[in-house]
């Protein structure tokens, strides 16, 4: 009796197995389901997307025969005007073979009359370019005239230079008319002062205005309210420039290019009474640059000067001055027309006290070794 009921409990283990394994095969079969279920309605997507490209791929074919109508309409319309045009050009190449056969008869028949045209046009017009010419040719005659007077640098009457100027505005009359002398003479004037082969000029050069700004303690406010005046009543401004005025006050400022010393001494009164003072000591400390800057200032003015007796060298001198209680040492250039003035002058050291070797040597010595390189 007890082997009947192994067996059972080994059929039930069996069916326990069974329906495990039918569970599992059924779970496989739903998911297996799923994924084609997955996979159809994917194929359905795509499939409606091919459907929605096709109908959008058949209106663009559609659109694109419309296109080729009409580009075929268009052609064949250029097609009739290109004919046409065609058509047009040959009319046009007969009526100009038709006009040329018909200038060429005309120039047969009338070929006396055409060549006596031409004379008379041409004799008119040599008329009226003698009347156009007669006019030069006076004021040239008038200009030749001037050849057979006095050199001007001859003459010495006022009234004589006077009729020639008067001479000239005749003709500077004539030739820009009367009502444009005026301005033509300004603008003539400012022609000749800004060119550098003449030695005339309406202003002073950036150089020559510092001098006088610095000698005539003219301020900066001055110089811009009297350049403003001499514009307004002559047109012209007689200084240089402002700017250029200022950068040379900068590079020329005594602190910069020389060495001052105050020394503390003592001078005695007529009285007997010993009283103190200060004096000065200067010297220059950068002779080769500030002699350069002078000398580019003196060309850039036309003020430097190269003749016979300089050949193409730069005159250089060294003098000295001793006069009261100061001496005195400046160089001279010899390549101006006055070098003792003070475009050809410039200092280079002074001091109070004697002009000998042992006081030269101990205020001025770091001078002389730059004069003497």
């Amino acid at each position: 009796m007890a082997r009947p009921r192994k067996d059972t409990a080994a059929q039930r283990q069996r069916q326990r197995n069974m329906t495990e394994k039918h569970r599992e095969e059924q779970r496989q079969r739903d998911v297996h389901l799923e994924q084609l279920k997955c996979e159809k309605e994917e194929w359905l997507r795509r499939q409606t997307e091919l459907l929605n490209e096709v109908e959008r791929l058949k209106m663009l074919l559609d659109d694109g025969e419309k296109q080729v109508e009409f580009l075929r309409g268009q052609i064949a319309v250029l097609r009739e005007e290109a004919q046409e045009d065609d058509e047009r050009v040959s009319r046009y190449r007969a009526d100009a073979q038709k006009a040329k056969r018909e200038l060429e008869q005309l120039r047969t028949s009338y070929g006396e009359q055409f060549s006596n045209a031409v004379t008379s046009v041409r004799k008119n017009l040599e008329i009226e370019h003698e009347k156009e010419i007669s006019p030069l040719r006076e004021q040239i005659s008038k200009l030749s005239s001037f050849r057979f007077k006095k050199k001007y640098d001859q003459i010495l009457s006022k009234n004589t230079k006077d009729q020639r100027c008067s001479e000239l505005v005749e003709y500077v009359k004539e030739f820009v008319g009367p009502e444009n002398t005026d301005q033509f003479i300004l603008d003539f004037i400012h022609y000749v002062s800004a060119k550098p082969q003449f030695t005339f000029s309406l202003s002073l050069s950036d150089w020559d205005t510092f001098v006088a700004a610095i000698h005539w303690q003219l301020s900066d406010h001055f110089l811009k309210t009297f350049k403003m005046f001499l514009k307004s009543r002559l047109q012209f401004d007689v200084f240089g420039s402002r700017l250029e005025i200022q950068e040379m006050k900068k590079k020329c400022a005594p602190g910069v290019d020389y060495k001052i010393d105050i020394i503390a001494n003592e001078k005695v009164t007529k009285t007997g009474r010993r009283v103190p003072v200060q004096s000065s000591s200067v010297g220059i400390l950068h002779l080769e640059e500030v002699l350069s800057r002078r000398l580019s200032a003196l060309q850039k003015s036309g003020r430097l000067r190269f003749d016979a007796a300089t050949n193409d060298d730069i005159l250089i001198g060294v003098a000295g001055d001793k006069g009261s209680e100061q001496t005195k040492l400046a160089l001279i250039i010899g390549n101006v027309s006055t070098p003792n003035d003070p475009k050809g002058l410039l200092l280079i050291g002074f001091y109070s006290g004697n002009d000998d070797h042992s006081s030269l040597v101990s205020r001025l010595g770091f001078v002389m070794k730059q004069v003497c390189i």
